[in-house]
């Protein structure tokens, strides 16, 4: 009897260990055919298999899992860090779409400079829904490889956040524009600014950019001030474009003027503490300069105020007793 007990021990750990090692032997013909021959790549996908598989629609077939399986070892290969939402856009597909969804998801990451894109999200933060998902599966291979390959790639799918892939032709007419042409280039750092205010918003239209680029407020000795635009584009991050007027009454205040010139270093710090929030009130930034606690032998310490606007970078601005408190701390204290 004991014995018997004994073998259909050895049988159920001899049925459990082959189950393990068919399972082990899949993953390694589906990351071979993958081209990736790193195991502790092929090995590593689970959670990421089991996450699309908790909300997928239906129970996928041997040939749909081998092509997911195959696309999570490509982009670990890639070093490109698989996100939630990509596992969600995945389990969003119906059963005639997970393959070629796949394949187009594949061809895409196959193109894309992995130096600057580190994860999925460039890609599945577009598409959100099934009309999407149709969307993307019915567009060229060229037409992704192109979008793939874009230079300012994450500015673009910033402003296409939760709306689709945009239409190639459309992006390929918007990235022509003299708009975002500087010395005779075109210019990625003021393409991204305007992709900052327009994040899920769309794509802008050229007669609006074409009017916020020529207004003379960013005019500095005759060239166009990169480095006052960011600042705005800070503080309209989501925000849409904001309105000449607006901007005009803003630079117009006395505040920031030092020894009649603009000062820079002090709105650019207001700029951070009010990134994604809009313009701040005139009143609200007299008041905050007017603290005993930032002067130093008589003089403003630009130096303590920066470091206060970097803890408060998108937060709006601080409760003075709030600063009081925190610079009364020993800790601060040397010698």
């Amino acid at each position: 009897m004991r014995r018997s007990q004994q073998c259909g021990r050895y049988n159920v750990l001899g049925w459990f260990l082959a189950l393990l090692l068919s399972q082990f032997c899949s993953v390694v013909v589906a990351a071979k055919k993958s081209g990736v021959h790193d195991l502790s790549i092929a090995t590593s996908t689970t959670s990421e298999y089991d996450a699309f598989l908790k909300k997928a629609r239906f129970v996928p077939s041997t040939q749909q899992q081998k092509a997911v399986e195959s696309l999570f070892f490509q982009l670990k290969a890639r070093h490109i860090t698989i996100k939630p939402t990509l596992c969600r856009l995945l389990a969003l597909a119906q059963s005639d779409q997970l393959l070629p969804l796949c394949k187009k998801i594949a061809l895409f990451f196959s193109h894309v400079d992995n130096t600057r894109i580190k994860n999925s999200g460039s890609l599945s933060s577009m598409i959100r829904n099934k009309k999407h998902i149709r969307d993307f599966i019915g567009q060229q291979d060229s037409d992704i490889a192109m979008l793939a390959t874009l230079p300012c790639l994450s500015a673009v799918t910033g402003m296409c956040n939760n709306r689709g892939i945009p239409d190639a032709q459309t992006v390929k007419s918007l990235l022509s524009w003299p708009a975002w042409q500087v010395d005779g280039e075109f210019s990625c750092d003021l393409f991204r600014s305007f992709s900052g205010m327009l994040c899920s918003r769309g794509l802008p239209k050229e007669p609006d950019v074409d009017v916020v680029r020529s207004w003379p407020v960013w005019q500095l000795n005759g060239q166009f001030n990169h480095e006052l635009f960011r600042s705005f584009s800070g503080m309209f991050a989501r925000r849409g474009l904001p309105k000449e007027p607006d901007v005009n009454a803003l630079l117009s205040w006395p505040v920031w003027q030092l020894n009649g010139q603009f000062n820079h270093e002090l709105f650019r710090s207001f700029s951070c503490m009010y990134t994604g929030q809009g313009l701040p009130k005139e009143q609200d930034v007299q008041a905050i300069l007017a603290w005993p606690v930032w002067q130093l032998d008589g003089q403003f310490n630009y130096e303590l105020f920066r470091s206060f606007s970097s803890m408060f970078h998108g937060r709006r601005l601080p409760k003075e007793q709030d600063v009081q408190a925190v610079l009364a701390w020993p800790v601060w204290q040397v010698d």
